[in-house]
């Protein structure tokens, strides 16, 4: 696999904003996270588990370690509606460029936890339909995460529902433990005891509580939006019995400090725990006391004796999903053969809620860890709200650095956008080209009376579907920011590169600047296998006019003519333009045929605005079997609003591919 390591040579000028970047020494960003108030964001609910709106500062109260704080800010959100007014690809298609302002804006995170007790056969796919239903009840703007207790991430946070329904629908959830395998005498386990607990691949059942620790962790500090975890599972591990001593000796005390971490860590970031049983309907018999004093053994004693350990394995799973529900105030699915039918009232819970802010002690030690209690003067109403927060400044104050470690959350220190876009090698080698554009935003330094230098440092690291780390660039660069009185650019766009084979990544860009100024930002993408295809479409790059800024300007000139930008609002009196690549195959020797292109654009109401068509001929592919098409938009002609490009090529023979970039115009 080719990964880039180019240094950035000589001085590139921005003429328009007087910053210069130059070469520099390579060194590892640094995170950090701050806030100058506690933020808590609060739900309450009336008994019939109903968002209560209209509720005002007046009607709150907030306790520190029992003592009332003065509430200093004060927001309630009542969400957009997931059916909002609009055409219908203002729903369902993502936009192509990523942003870290989770933190900085309303909604929900959902983060759909698949757990490894799902069984085998139907409760897998009830769990799979649960999980999807959950997607569909998203609105505008949320997003959801697809966690395993199996291990990684397979999807991270996005908005992009198509991924979500893949990553759901392209795995088998289930433990791989059936009813056949629980009678199996391994010598270890007695007949009928093979648990989640003596399962070797989460022995003691630490897989659970590990797993909620760190969502819990990496959601701390995004205070903003209503967080929540859907546990999708059949049983969850809070206590070992005796029976765990022949597997591993200490499994009791490893559970109970994993489960002490856990509540701390929900406690801390407010997020609201539901559990989804995907087992059904459950049934357990009645039990004869003859038959309670059985032990388990061939012949109906030993039958009884075996009802008698399901009831108390059936009343102990039933208890322990309801622990983290009854702890954050979510709700238990359970005993029914269509949960995915209940997952709208889970959602619907989250879509009214209020953001409160309070000044933290001045004289208050860093990392010390201090409980909150919000009331509120209404009867009959439950609030969901944080327990606890961590004293700024201390090391425990380090949920932006967790998030970015766990793979989770990207930093939001300052705003970052990122747009990517693969394009075949020219060779015809099954690797290809990945442009990477990171818009930094408000990296600049106080103004004084001097020019300011100092590194700019970018870090582009893509991961395989199994989390793995597969390339890695990074570039050192120096800025010269202007004196006061000058003109300041507010954002960058930072330009890089990966050489990768046709797969799904992760990508992630930070950067830092100054040292402690930084931000990063996560993205998804799909390279499609240009060599092999009969047909394909390179990503559709846009590039604007000369008010943006790119550092380096020329890094991408062999991959792309034009300087890709993750810039996607557009004033009318500046140009933009699309690129895009069409390919029949770069390693193929089948015949060129001809190829019909489609160039569509649409407004908020579905009103087709532009539309033209073109046919390119066999002899435009003579060159790498690859063309170009350069499309000027329209932006000077188009009325203020959001639009959606959309490009579609095809042959005679039926292969038909496309691509869809939303814009706005300002």
């Amino acid at each position: 696999m080719a990964v880039l390591r180019r240094a950035v040579t000589g001085a590139a000028v921005l003429l328009a904003a007087g910053v210069v970047l130059r070469a520099g020494q390579d060194a590892p960003p640094v995170f950090r996270a701050a806030a100058d108030l506690v933020q808590v964001d609060v739900t309450v609910l009336d008994r019939q588990r109903q968002p209560v709106r209209g509720l005002t500062a007046d009607d709150f109260t907030v306790l520190i370690d029992g003592e009332p704080r003065a509430i200093q800010t004060f927001a309630a959100v009542d969400l957009a509606e997931r059916t909002a007014a609009g055409a219908s690809w203002m729903h369902e298609v993502p936009a192509d460029v990523a942003d870290n302002r989770l933190a900085g804006e309303e909604g929900r995170l959902v983060v759909i936890l698949m757990d490894r007790s799902i069984p085998v056969g139907q409760p897998t796919l009830v769990a799979r339909d649960a999980a999807l239903a959950i997607v569909d009840e998203l609105g505008p703007g949320d997003m959801a995460a697809l966690v395993s207790t199996s291990g990684g991430v397979p999807q991270n946070f996005t908005a992009d529902r198509t991924r979500l329904r893949r990553a759901i629908t392209q795995r088998d959830w289930s433990s791989g433990v059936s009813m056949e395998a629980a009678e199996i005498d391994d010598g270890v386990h007695e007949p009928g005891l093979f648990t989640n607990l003596t399962d070797p691949r989460c022995l003691c059942g630490l897989c659970q509580p590990h797993t909620i620790t760190r969502v819990a962790e990496a959601l701390e500090d995004l205070p903003r939006r209503r967080k929540s975890i859907v546990f999708i599972g059949t049983s969850f591990t809070f206590q070992a019995g005796p029976m765990l001593q022949q597997v591993e000796l200490g499994c009791g005390q490893k559970l109970e400090d994993a489960r002490k971490k856990m509540f701390e860590a929900i406690d801390r970031s407010g997020v609201t725990v539901h559990a989804i049983d995907p087992g059904g309907l459950r049934v357990v018999g009645p039990v004869s006391q003859a038959a309670s004093t059985a032990r388990g053994g061939p012949g109906p004693r030993g039958a009884a004796a075996r009802q008698v350990q399901a009831v108390g394995t059936e009343l102990q799973q039933t208890g322990e999903l309801h622990v983290l529900p009854d702890r954050t105030g979510g709700r238990v699915v359970m005993n029914t053969n269509a949960p995915q039918a209940r997952v709208p009232e889970i959602i619907r819970e989250s879509q009214s809620y209020y953001l409160l802010g309070f000044e933290p002690d001045d004289d208050d030690e860093p990392g010390r860890v201090r409980s909150i209690e919000v009331r509120v003067n209404r009867r009959g109403v439950t609030v969901q709200a944080r327990r606890r927060f961590v004293v700024g400044g201390g090391p425990a104050d380090d949920g932006a650095a967790r998030a970015l470690v766990d793979g989770l959350l990207p930093s939001a220190e300052r705003p970052m956008d990122l747009s990517v876009a693969a394009f075949a090698a020219a060779d015809g080698s099954r690797v290809a080209h990945l442009a990477i554009a990171a818009g930094v935003h408000g990296l600049a330094p106080p103004a004084g009376d001097e020019p300011v230098v100092e590194p700019l440092e970018v870090v582009a690291s893509a991961y395989d579907p199994t989390g793995r780390p597969v390339a890695s660039a990074r570039q050192t660069l120096e800025v010269e920011w202007p004196a006061a009185g000058l003109e300041r650019p507010s954002r960058v766009d930072v330009l890089s590169r990966l050489d990768l084979p046709p797969n799904d990544y992760e990508l992630r860009v930070a950067a830092t600047a100054g040292g402690d100024r930084q931000a990063s930002v996560f993205t998804h993408v799909t390279i499609p296998p240009f060599a092999g295809a009969k047909l394909s479409l390179s990503h559709v790059a846009l590039s604007a006019g000369p008010t943006v800024r790119s550092a380096p300007p020329d890094f991408l000139a062999d991959v792309v003519p034009i300087r890709p930008t993750p810039q996607r609002h557009f004033r009318r009196a500046e140009g933009a333009a699309a690129f895009v690549r069409v390919y029949q195959g770069t390693a193929l020797d089948a015949p060129l045929v001809p190829v019909g292109v489609r160039v569509r654009i649409v407004d908020s109401r579905d009103v087709v605005v532009r539309d033209e068509a073109l046919v390119l001929q066999p002899e435009a592919f003579a060159e790498g079997r690859a063309t170009e098409l350069r499309l000027a938009l329209p932006v000077a002609v188009l009325p203020p609003g959001e639009y959606l490009l959309r490009l579609e090529a095809g042959t005679d023979d039926g292969e038909i591919v496309g691509r869809a970039v939303r814009f706005a115009v300002d």
